[in-house]
C-alpha cells in the first residue's frame, strides 16, 4: 500500500498541475459539486452500516451488470 501511494501521489500532483495550467479544470463546477459529493459519501457510509451485507452485495451486483450492459450496447 505504501509503495503504491508513494508512486501514485507524485504522479497525481504533477497531473493536477498540468491540467490546472492548461485550463482543463472547471473550478466553478468543483465548487458546485463538492458539497453534494461530501454529503453523498457520508450518507453512503452511514447506509453501508445499516444495510444487510447480502442486500448490499445484490445492489452492487445489479449496478455492475447494468453498467456493463450499458457499455456493451453503447
Amino acid at each position: 500500500f505504501a509503495m503504491t501511494l508513494c508512486t501514485i501521489l507524485p504522479i497525481s500532483v504533477v497531473s493536477l498541475y498540468a491540467y490546472v495550467r492548461s485550463g482543463g479544470i472547471d473550478f466553478e463546477m468543483i465548487r458546485i459539486l463538492t458539497p453534494s459529493a461530501i454529503l453523498g459519501g457520508a450518507f453512503g457510509a452511514y447506509l453501508t452500516d445499516k444495510i444487510n451485507k447480502d442486500v448490499l452485495s445484490l445492489i452492487f451486483a445489479i449496478l455492475v451488470i447494468y453498467s456493463g450492459t450499458c457499455m456493451i450496447f453503447r
